[in-house]
């Protein structure tokens, strides 16, 4: 199972280069968010943050399709065919 956090923390320090978060009493440095705010919305993920939109919606659950693998088809080999002969024209061609 995959957990997801998204809060809503408060901006500790925001300039040209990086801006420093408060996640739950951590100091969190990004990069710079490039805008004025007072709190922004960061999203814990795979042990990362990252800051996303205010209206940002946890995925309930990750979509993980199960996708069966294709088999490839070899192509078959044309085989000749025998001539079948028929009894009456295996006569006809001993009576010749």
């Amino acid at each position: 199972m995959v957990i997801y956090m998204v809060k809503n923390c408060k901006v500790i320090l925001n300039n040209e280069l990086v801006t420093v978060l408060d996640f739950d009493g951590k100091q969190i440095q990004v990069p710079s968010i490039k805008r004025k705010a007072n709190y922004v919305s960061v999203l814990f993920k795979d042990n990362k943050y990252l800051v996303v939109p205010d209206d940002y919606v946890e995925p309930l659950e990750p979509v993980i399709e199960q996708v069966e693998p294709v088999q490839e088809e070899k192509p078959k080999r044309k085989r000749r065919k025998k001539k079948k002969t028929t009894d009456e024209e295996t006569i006809k061609e001993e009576g010749n």
